[in-house]
């Protein structure tokens, strides 16, 4: 899910990046916000772009994404959408300061890239690597249940 206020400069250079790839390359990105979305991401020439608006529950949202996209420069408090992620297995690629407010790790239990043309490398190679999304899943999983749950297991 995308808080298309804060983070709309990241989401529209995020999709700028990824239109430069082979049309048969770029992913499918549904962006969820309460929030109402930015005319320029509506009007954007992104062909895979699907915009949900509200969603009650994102669970199924998670689990059925190959990644869940967290591109957030701006960051204040704990990103929900990276714990939603990792208490359903999802793996995350976001930015530095998103995965700090939640303690995460880049190639630990999260992909980090530092500005939209490395979000967009690092989400590129992530679709294109199911053995890596999958470690990250696992290592998100132990995380969520650690540091979120307070499992030790």
């Amino acid at each position: 899910m995308i808080s298309i206020t804060r983070e709309m400069p990241g989401v529209l250079s995020l999709l700028e990046e990824i239109s430069k790839f082979p049309l048969e390359k770029r992913p499918s990105i549904a962006i969820a916000s309460r929030n109402l979305v930015h005319p320029m991401i509506k009007a954007s020439d992104f062909p895979n772009l699907r915009i949900l608006g509200y969603v009650e529950d994102p669970r199924p949202l998670y689990r059925s994404a190959k990644l869940s996209l967290v591109p957030a420069f701006h960051v204040s408090g704990t990103k929900n959408q990276i714990l939603q992620s990792w208490a359903v297995g999802t793996p995350v690629v976001s930015t530095k300061q998103s995965a700090l407010s939640v303690q995460a790790e880049d190639k630990v239990n999260v992909l980090v890239g530092n500005d939209p043309l490395d979000l967009a490398a690092v989400t590129m190679m992530a679709l294109g690597d199911d053995e890596m999304r999958l470690l990250i899943a696992r290592m998100e999983v132990r995380s969520f249940k650690k540091n979120i749950l307070g499992i030790k297991r």
